[in-house]
C-alpha cells in the first residue's frame, strides 16, 4: 500500500514534467546540485529495515534478508557484518549500537560498535501477559518510551504509550491515543518524538497527539494541518520532534505543496516555511540533534525530471540545498532515516523500479 502510494506520487511528478509549476515558475538546472550526490556503496538487493546512523568514519545500518547489522566505512571500503540480527530501529549511544528486537519489537539490545554478541538491556514485555507490537521508540538517559499497537482492537485507545526505566522494573502504561482512518478503523501511532516533558505521537491522515512523559493526563490531540478534511487525509506525516508533528500537504491545482507544523504546545497549525524551498513537495524532515533539520523534497528541474532533493534547514528556517539526485527521484527514493555527520549526510536511497538500494553521500 505504501509502496503503491510512493510510486503514484513519483509517476504524477513524471507526468507533470516542467509544466506543473505554474506559468513563470523558475526551474533550476540540476547541474547546480547533482554533482554533490555521490554513491558510497554499490546497489544491493533487499531494502534496509532501519534508518542509517553514523559515528566517526563509519555508517551503520541493518538489513532484513539476510538479517544483519553492518558497519560501512565512509571511505567506501568493504563493509563489516557486526551481528547476524536485523532491526527496524537503530541508534548510537556512546560506543554501542542500540536496536530493537524480539517478535513484538519491544526488546532493546546493545552491541559494541566493534561487533560481538548483542546483550538484552530492556524487555518491554517483562511481566505482562499480552503485550502488543511496539511501533516506535524514544529514550533518555533514564527511560525508554514507546508506542504499542493492538492489531485486533477497534474503538478508542488502539495505541498505548509506555515507559520503562533503563535501570529495570516493570513497564508502565502512561497514556493512550485514538486515531481513526477515513473508513472508521483505528489507526496506530507510527512515530514518536521526545522533549523534557512531552511525547509527540504522529499517526496518519493529519492526526497527532501529545502524552506527558509522567502520565496521568489524557493524550491531547494536536491541530490538524489544514481546515480541509480532504487535504488532511492527503497530508503525509513528514516527521515528529520536540516542536510537534510535521505534515507534507500537497498543493491544489498549480499551487506548490506546504510543510505544516502541528505544534506540540497545542497551538494552531502553521506553515513551517513562508514558502517551501524550491517550490517542491516535502517528503521527510529529521532533526540533526544540533538545532537544525535535514529535509527531503521532490522538485522538478529544468530537465523536466523530478529529482529527490536534500536540504539543510537552520533554526531560523533558512534552507540550503545540499544536493539533488543525479537522475529521477524514483531511482533515489528516501524513506528511511538519514545519518548526519559534520561534513556530510548519508542517505539510504532506494531504486523503486529495480528493488535495490545504496548508500549515497551528500557533502554539507
Amino acid at each position: 500500500m505504501q509502496r503503491e502510494r510512493r510510486v503514484q506520487v513519483v509517476l504524477l511528478f513524471l507526468m507533470c514534467g516542467a509544466g506543473c509549476g505554474g506559468s513563470g515558475t523558475h526551474l533550476e538546472d540540476p547541474a547546480v546540485c547533482k554533482a554533490a550526490w555521490q554513491p558510497l556503496t554499490a546497489p544491493q538487493p533487499f531494502l534496509p529495515v532501519a534508518g542509517l546512523v553514523t559515528q566517526g568514519q563509519t555508517v551503520y545500518y541493518s538489513t532484513f534478508s539476510p538479517s544483519t547489522l553492518v558497519a560501512q566505512p565512509t571511505d567506501g571500503s568493504a563493509p563489516t557484518t557486526l551481528a547476524s540480527v536485523g532491526t527496524a530501529e537503530l541508534w548510537i549511544e556512546g560506543d554501542h549500537l542500540l536496536f530493537t528486537g524480539g517478535d513484538l519489537a519491544n526488546q532493546i539490545y546493545s552491541l559494541p560498535l566493534t561487533g560481538g554478541t548483542p546483550q538484552l538491556v530492556l524487555d518491554g514485555g517483562a511481566g505482562r501477559t499480552s503485550p502488543n507490537v511496539a511501533m516506535a521508540h524514544a529514550f533518555t538517559a533514564g527511560d525508554f518510551y514507546w508506542i504499542e499497537q493492538d492489531p485486533t482492537a477497534r474503538g478508542l485507545a488502539n495505541s498505548t504509550v509506555w515507559d520503562q526505566a533503563r535501570s529495570g522494573g516493570m513497564p508502565i502504561q502512561i497514556g493512550a491515543t485514538s486515531f481513526t482512518d477515513p473508513s472508521g478503523f483505528d489507526y496506530p501511532g507510527i512515530a514518536i518524538g521526545l522533549s523534557a516533558s512531552t511525547l509527540v505521537i504522529g499517526s496518519a491522515f493529519g492526526q497527532s497527539a501529545t502524552v506527558p512523559v509522567g502520565g496521568g493526563t489524557a493524550a491531547s490531540l494536536l491541530a490538524m494541518p489544514t481546515a480541509s478534511a480532504e487535504m488532511n487525509v492527503e497530508s503525509d506525516l513528514a516527521g515528529v520532534d520536540v516542536l510537534g508533528a510535521y505534515w507534507s500537504v500537497p498543493g491544489v491545482g498549480d499551487q506548490p505543496g506546504a510543510l505544516i507544523l502541528s505544534p506540540a504546545d497545542g497551538g494552531p497549525a502553521k506553515p513551517f516555511f513562508a514558502s517551501v524551498p524550491g517550490n517542491g513537495l516535502v517528503r521527510r524532515i529529521w532533526p540533526t540533534g544540533d538545532g537544525d533539520w535535514v529535509m527531503t523534497s521532490l522538485e522538478i528541474y529544468s530537465d523536466g525530471i523530478d529529482h529527490m532533493t536534500l536540504w539543510l534547514v537552520d533554526a531560523q528556517g533558512k534552507a540550503t540545498r545540499l544536493g539533488c539526485s543525479p537522475s529521477a527521484a524514483s531511482n533515489s527514493w528516501i524513506e528511511k532515516g538519514v545519518a548526519v555527520a559534520p561534513d556530510a549526510v548519508y542517505v539510504p536511497a532506494e531504486n523503486l523500479s529495480a528493488d535495490t538500494w545504496e548508500i549515497d553521500r551528500i557533502a554539507r
